[in-house]
């Protein structure tokens, strides 16, 4: 009996109500910085198929962001066959391809901003130039 009035309680109180109803969009739309945003396919907790869309939505505005589903994981990114065996398994993060993933994502987040600094010296260049031909 106490543990059914525990998850009533827990259900009930203003935290779970304030984290059940909260909208994270309008927060989202205010990010400025890049974003990675990764769900695991049999996340139980935040289904992927309904959080990846979303997410994607709520990160439209900036070309360096990426949303991901990481194949074979659960909400702490651990493997998985059924997304709710928490207890049996030892691992703590899933090795391989998630670390490639985050790699990869931040290896073009910095030849993004290497291009953009090439862009840059050369606009630069060109004015400079030009300024150097005005004074002839």
């Amino acid at each position: 009996m106490p543990s059914c009035r525990l998850r009533c309680y827990s259900c009930c109180s203003a935290w779970f109500q304030c984290f059940a109803t909260y909208d994270p969009y309008p927060k989202l739309q205010k990010v400025t910085c890049p974003v990675l945003a990764l769900n695991g396919s049999k996340d139980l907790q935040a289904p992927a198929e309904l959080n990846a869309p979303f997410l994607r939505l709520a990160v439209t505005w900036s070309p360096r962001s990426c949303v991901k589903i990481v194949d074979g994981v659960n909400h702490l990114f651990q493997s998985t066959q059924s997304g709710s065996e928490y207890v049996r398994i030892t691992e703590t993060f899933s090795p391989g391809y998630l670390s490639k993933l985050v790699t990869k994502y931040f290896r073009k987040f910095t030849e993004f901003e290497s291009s953009i600094e090439r862009s840059v010296k050369m606009a630069n260049r060109r004015s400079y130039k030009r300024e150097l031909e005005k004074r002839g």
